[in-house]
């Protein structure tokens, strides 16, 4: 009879507790789940862009990835305007550049309104094929590229079109037609511009350009880096410069050392009123584009 009543008093303070313990857990339930109504009410953001707009702005890594789709199935929006609004990260893979071929050419005005897009690493730079009225302005990149012929950390082609207050860091590595900014200069028009980092080819490799051919434009642009070709190693600012006007006050093949290339007295006749920018505590001493944030 101890016993028994023992076990009642025993069960009967486990059961008080068990009821204690489920009320507790319903009354954090109950809040758990009062708490996301609130986030389950805010509206669901969507990256859809009206592609036939004249000024489109993009800001996510998807959206620049659609940009490319775009331009890679065949619209090249002419004459239309993409700006970028936030710095972007490439993290979701390889990147397939804006103007996959010759028939796809962007041939609108890409802003990168001061911003930079870092992660870019494939067989190619931000863009394959600028094609002519096409115009790429205010943008930096960061790349790991190595790709085949005509490769560039900026564009690998630049067919006519304009670039312009732009930059490219890191390596890039390829077969023909190489450069740190752009692979071939094909009749356009580069100024403002540099390149910072190694340059890899078997022919036509240039730290900033691997062509310059069809009357293309270089001015007021310089690049930095190793630059090697067919396992030999040059200070070609411009790998192979025919019938283009050149233009530059600092050339890599110039044999300019790193403290002349950091002295604003080099860059003589370069704007550092408005565009240029040189200072030791910024992109390493080097000039940089004022436009860039």
């Amino acid at each position: 009879m101890k016993v028994l009543s023992y076990l009642k008093v025993v069960f009967g303070v486990s059961a008080i507790m068990v009821l204690i313990v489920i009320h507790q857990i319903s009354q954090v339930n109950e809040v758990a789940h009062s708490e996301p109504i609130s986030q389950q009410n805010e509206p669901i953001r969507i990256e859809a862009i009206d592609w036939s707009i004249a000024q489109i702005e993009i800001s996510t890594e998807k959206q620049l990835r659609d940009f490319a789709n775009q331009v890679n199935s065949g619209n090249n929006l002419d004459y239309q305007t993409v700006i970028l609004t936030n710095n972007i990260v490439i993290e979701e893979g390889e990147w397939i550049p804006i103007g996959n071929n010759h028939n796809n050419q962007f041939r609108g005005i890409f802003d990168g309104n001061g911003m930079v897009i870092s992660g870019i690493y494939g067989e190619q730079g931000l863009f394959g094929f600028l094609g002519q009225r096409g115009e790429i302005r205010r943008v930096g990149v960061v790349v790991d590229i190595n790709g085949r012929n005509g490769v560039g950390g900026i564009a690998g082609s630049n067919v006519g079109g304009i670039i312009g207050n732009s930059y490219a860091v890191g390596t890039v590595a390829g077969n023909q037609n190489v450069g740190g900014l752009v692979g071939s200069n094909v009749g356009g028009a580069i100024s403002n511009s540099y390149a910072l980092g190694n340059v890899t080819g078997r022919g036509y490799v240039g730290g900033l350009v691997g062509t310059n051919v069809n009357g293309g434009t270089i001015r007021d642009s310089y690049a930095s880096g190793a630059v090697t070709e067919s396992g030999r190693r040059t200070r070609e600012l411009i790998g192979e410069n025919d019938r283009g006007s050149g233009g530059m006050v600092c050339r890599v093949s110039d044999m300019k050392t790193s403290e002349q290339m950091k002295n604003q007295d080099t860059y003589r006749g370069w704007n550092f009123s408005t565009i240029w920018g040189i200072a030791p505590d910024k992109n390493d001493g080097f000039p940089y584009l004022q436009s860039n944030r």
